[in-house]
């Protein structure tokens, strides 16, 4: 058994996951339908109409989408502003159960159809090509374990000496398929409840061969994947206990290291040529920051909108 153990001032001062304290809290807020902001759910924009103007530089004119099942279109005033997730990390997941493999596709879905289209026809627009071909560089397996126990968390502290919540990422640096772990600081969702603990981690080799379960984790269940990372702590002793009434759910994200990909065609936020356009995400060029967090994110829409308003 050999663990590194890395600490993180995030996980002291975070005490709720991330998503649900800082995105889910404000999109259902009533306060941005009073600013007249509207959700429109169950759409698909497929295309960009542009005009040039006769300097050469393009303008967003209409949106052409599906809704429903229909295609609409939708025009564009002289003051519109358009701003375009042109890729997502989170692009294509699917969700494996305890019992169960995940069904994974490796071809690339209706998300980067967008992205597409813009690429030929917007100069400066990047390329989609490069971040979705090389799948088994990219892909990523999280998981997040739900237990009526706290038996893990116990081990845990005993082995490194860290509170829940207080240890930041623990890497399994013998793991085959890369594992890290991160024990929060429980409750860790809204509403959990005082009995439930949940933890969470990731594999960042996961097509590889397991040190304990031979398989390739893209492969496996959720118990299988908990089995492993139970053998590697060396909590095999305990492995009944640390079962019993636990589930693990997991996910495979193909794409969610492909931000990071060498030489690849990221856009500039707002291309040169392009006048009420802009990209946001982590598939836009932001120098000087880690592109997988979400500050990235909202850092490349905090610069798209000062550069299409003139705000500096």
């Amino acid at each position: 058994m050999s663990i590194i153990r890395l600490a993180s001032t995030r996980c002291r001062g975070w005490k709720k996951q991330d998503i649900t304290s800082s995105i889910r809290s404000s999109s259902r807020h009533s306060w941005l339908i009073d600013q007249g902001v509207r959700f429109r759910h169950n759409s698909e924009v497929t295309d960009i109409i542009f005009k040039q103007d006769d300097k050469g530089k393009l303008f967003a004119q209409g949106l052409t989408y599906i809704h429903s099942g229909e295609e609409h279109t939708l025009n564009l005033g002289p003051q519109a502003c358009v701003f375009v997730a042109n890729g997502s990390v989170a692009s294509d997941f699917s969700i494996g159960e305890h019992n169960s493999a995940a069904l994974m596709t490796e071809r690339p879905g209706s998300d980067w159809n967008l992205w597409h289209s813009l690429s030929n026809k917007v100069k400066g627009s990047g390329d989609p090509v490069q971040f979705v071909n090389r799948i088994r560089q990219t892909t990523v397996v999280s998981f997040t374990v739900t237990s009526p126990n706290k038996k893990i968390f116990q081990l845990m502290e005993q082995l490194s000496g860290n509170v829940d919540g207080t240890g930041g990422l623990t890497t399994l640096h013998a793991s085959n398929w890369q594992i890290s772990i991160s024990l929060p600081y429980q409750p860790y969702f809204l509403g959990q409840p005082e009995h439930i603990s949940v933890f969470w981690g990731y594999g960042l080799s996961p097509y590889t061969l397991g040190n304990f379960v031979k398989k390739a984790m893209v492969e496996c269940s959720g118990e299988e994947i908990l089995r492993e990372i139970i053998s590697h702590l060396n909590f095999s002793q305990d492995q009944h206990k640390i079962m019993e009434g636990t589930n693990c759910r997991h996910l495979i994200f193909p794409y969610f290291t492909a931000p990071l990909l060498p030489s690849a065609d990221k856009p500039e936020v707002v291309p040169n040529g392009v006048g009420n356009l802009a990209f946001i995400g982590q598939f836009t060029n932001v120098d000087d920051y880690p592109c997988l967090n979400i500050e990235y994110a909202v850092r490349s829409a905090r610069r798209a909108v000062y550069k299409l308003l003139g705000l500096g």
